[in-house]
């Protein structure tokens, strides 16, 4: 996954029943002193949520769908260059997860470009919503800015970026199981966050069901995308349980350890497989802690190596990915590039 790259709420329960399969898009440009003001409402029901409070202020700005292509492009440049994505792409493909007539970089950079609505990148401390000259319920745009903002809020408390460096590029399962963790703890924040809005009578929550249906049928090119894609579903869900160590009915309850906490000790420790988010005991509970089997590469290499064959690409498919496989696919999967 694209490093420092949030995206907003695609897989949680509640936003699949209400905003279908993709993230929401800010679409009214309001006026940037509106969009502040909004914001700083949301950062304190963030803080109330999560506990903690905001160390410095996080600046808030609006981005076009091409703006979004551009930092993309980005941090694709800076971390997956055309080598490295040539070995990706061709063990996707020789895994099953990945057509062969699929351009993983162009297909990831289009299903992008029209799903994200908002990112906080770590870098220029900043929060970014997607203006897309579509009308939002207000509901919905406050939802989407508490997802970010909790974004923010642990990059204050954890660095997130030195939490991710140390994870991403190592493997696939690697990879989603540090996005798993970022996004787990964000996703299970705006939840809360959203049932509680949902309930106090403020907002017409009859307006989110029309906005859940406009989204469904724009939302048809993710949910047909290349099976690869339905990991970056997996991992806000997974994650959002994997932090509330089993028990979301805990958490949404605001009992029991929190998902700030755990948050922190997964910083700490981070988790080291896929299998680890699927199964939270197998890492909360450290008798049955289950870690992975680090196999000796080299030694693998010499043995596959020989008359004209050579290894040049190296990866751990993990849980997560293998379920994917392992469920047979109903409709989709062809390229959307």
């Amino acid at each position: 996954m694209v490093k420092r790259l949030r995206l907003v709420a695609v897989a949680t329960v509640l936003l699949l029943a209400v905003v279908g399969t993709r993230g929401a898009a800010v679409a009214e440009s309001a006026p940037s002193s509106d969009l502040a003001r909004v914001a700083v409402e949301v950062a304190k029901e963030v803080e109330a949520l999560r506990g903690w409070k905001f160390r410095a202020p996080v600046a808030h700005k609006f981005a076009s769908p091409g703006d979004v292509r551009a930092y993309l492009d980005r941090q694709v440049a800076e971390q997956c260059p055309p080598e490295k994505i040539k070995r990706l792409e061709t063990f996707l493909r020789m895994v099953g997860l990945l057509p062969a007539d699929c351009e993983l970089k162009r297909t990831m950079l289009d299903l992008l470009q029209e799903q994200v609505g908002g990112y906080y990148d770590t870098e220029a401390d900043a929060l970014y919503l997607v203006d897309r000259g579509e009308p939002m319920p207000p509901l919905v745009q406050r939802v989407v800015l508490a997802h970010e903002l909790t974004h923010a809020l642990d990059d204050q408390y954890v660095d997130l970026d030195a939490f991710l460096k140390p994870l991403l590029g190592h493997s696939e399962d690697l990879d989603l199981t540090a996005m798993s963790v970022v996004e787990g703890s964000a996703t299970a924040l705006m939840t809360r966050y959203m049932a509680r809005a949902a309930l106090s009578g403020r907002y017409d929550v009859g307006q989110l069901q029309q906005y859940a249906d406009c989204e469904a049928r724009r939302s048809r090119k993710l949910v047909e995308a290349p099976r690869y894609f339905t990991a970056v579903l997996g991992a806000y869900v997974c994650g959002m349980e994997f932090l509330a160590r089993g028990n979301l009915l805990a958490v949404m309850a605001g009992k029991g350890k929190s998902v700030g906490d755990n948050l922190l000790a997964a910083a700490r420790d981070p988790p080291r497989s896929t299998e680890q988010i699927l199964h939270p005991q197998k890492y909360w509970d450290q008798a049955l802690r289950d870690a992975p089997v680090v196999l000796d590469d080299e030694a693998a290499t010499r043995l596959l190596e020989g008359d004209g064959r050579w290894v040049v690409h190296a990866d751990t498919v993990g849980e997560l990915l293998c379920a994917i496989l392992t469920n047979r696919r109903v409709s989709g999967g062809a390229c959307s590039a």
